[in-house]
């Protein structure tokens, strides 16, 4: 958050978190289905082209104000996507936003009560082409969180062999007296440049 290859195309993914813990989710569709079109014709998008999408940066928004709508001075929870290219249509589209489970502030004292990410099915193999999540806000007894992503997220944009994209505060720390609502987001990106493997 090895056998990377066998970890993508066949046994369960493993997948995040934010600040160190990893969950498993679903298979992945290991089927690929191409019709009248060479291989060699796929060339994923790299993370600069994902990024300033303008239908990708309106998604990310949607999942950050929908992050900030469900935090609480009592817990957290982080909110992601998966990202993907339609190479028929030239366009991105996205699944639908995956919840991290609530991470209550008051057992900030137990080792492992870390923001956690876990998402759902990859449904189009062939076509996914990056993964994004939203940190949160922080109200804990830390006083502060370290903002940008963690070693846990870049992890598993190289396992998945995927760029991840994130949406966190600009501060290198963020804080309990900070506004988190008027702040603005700041996009971090990691792991690899665009999509490294292409075909089984």
């Amino acid at each position: 958050m090895k056998f990377i290859d066998l970890l993508f195309f066949i046994s369960p993914v493993i997948l995040i978190s934010c600040e160190g813990t990893m969950e498993d989710s679903a298979l992945v569709e290991n089927s690929l289905v191409y019709d009248n079109v060479e291989k060699d014709s796929y060339i994923y998008p790299n993370k600069i082209e994902i990024q300033t999408d303008s239908k990708v940066v309106v998604k990310m928004f949607d999942a950050w104000h929908e992050m900030l709508d469900i935090q609480t001075m009592h817990y957290r929870i982080e909110v992601g996507f998966y990202i993907y290219y339609d190479f028929f249509n030239k366009q991105f589209y996205f699944s639908e936003l995956f919840y991290g489970p609530k991470i209550y502030y008051k057992d900030d004292y137990k080792e492992d009560n870390k923001a956690t990410m876990k998402y759902g099915d990859i449904v189009k193999e062939s076509e996914l082409c990056a993964f994004f999540h939203c940190h949160t806000p922080y109200y804990g007894m830390s006083y502060t969180r370290e903002t940008g992503y963690s070693a846990a997220d870049e992890e598993m944009a190289n396992i998945l062999g995927i760029p991840g994209l994130l949406f966190d505060y600009g501060p290198k720390f963020v804080t309990g007296i900070y506004n988190y609502v008027d702040m603005e987001p700041q996009i971090y990106d990691f792991g690899p440049f665009r999509r490294t493997r292409k075909f089984i």
